[in-house]
């Protein structure tokens, strides 16, 4: 609508315009060769205005001829964007429903539509092979995750999910502690480098890292604080155990100190 009032407008300018020149007084004289032409000033004046107009309406349509195959282009590539969401979309769905089969299925279709600089479709992927039972095809998706920078978290996770489902601890920590470094403050990479640290009863570390946790959705303030007196015991123990009694000993007062 408002385009039709912007035509029309520039139409009626035009109009006017011409109108206003033809009554311009005067005539004008033009030699070439043997001819000899004498026209009104205003009239000379409007046809050099409408070979202007016209100009201007031939390059508009050029330029609308050699824009089509770029609009063509936006349109197609618009297209497989909406094509490739909907198969995520449907392919996490199908992997809550545990349909393996179908999940995979919508992770290959979604890897065709969308550009290989998206993270999401090989993340269905990893989670199509984790349904499977497929641990080395999910792991591998999972590192090819770490080169994209939307989902790079999500490769991180996965991989440290892998590795322990694989019950290889001491991989997943060291996967947890270089995403540590990525992600310094992350609440749920500093939870799972903590039971992963427990797990392994590297009781320094994780005392290291359960100072760096605050409270929150994994762990609450009275949970710190007690694994902290926990874990200030078991290092009284293990530096007892070494023979370090110095060590030992300041461990169990810190402990008792902060459970009096």
């Amino acid at each position: 609508m408002i385009k039709a009032i912007l035509f029309l407008t520039k139409i009626t300018l035009v109009v006017l315009a011409a109108v206003w020149i033809a009554d311009i007084p005067g005539d004008i004289q033009l030699s070439w060769r043997d001819y000899d032409i004498t026209a009104q000033l205003g009239v000379f004046l409007v046809v050099l205005l409408a070979i202007f107009v016209i100009f201007l309406m031939a390059f508009d349509f050029v330029s609308l001829i050699l824009s089509i195959p770029e609009k063509l282009h936006d349109y197609t590539r618009g297209k497989r964007w909406e094509k490739g969401y909907r198969a995520i979309t449907a392919g996490f769905a199908h992997v809550a429903s545990g349909d393996v089969r179908a999940a995979n299925t919508q992770a290959m279709r979604a890897q065709k539509l969308l550009p290989r600089g998206y993270g999401l479709p090989l993340f269905l992927k990893a989670q199509a092979c984790l349904m499977k039972g497929d641990l080395e095809a999910a792991e591998a998706a999972f590192y090819d995750l770490l080169d994209h920078k939307d989902a790079a978290f999500l490769g991180v996770r996965g991989l440290i999910q892998v590795a322990s489902q694989q019950e290889d601890h001491d991989k997943a920590l060291v996967i947890g502690r270089k995403a540590l470094a990525l992600y310094p403050k992350h609440p749920w990479v500093l939870y799972m480098v903590y039971r992963l640290e427990l797990r392994l009863q590297q009781w320094e570390g994780a005392q290291k890292t359960l100072l760096r946790i605050s409270p929150g959705a994994f762990m609450q303030s009275t949970q710190i604080r007690d694994d902290m007196i926990a874990l200030k015991l078991l290092l009284s123990e293990q530096y007892d155990a070494q023979g370090k009694a110095q060590k030992a000993l300041s461990y169990a007062r810190d402990a008792h100190k902060m459970n009096s």
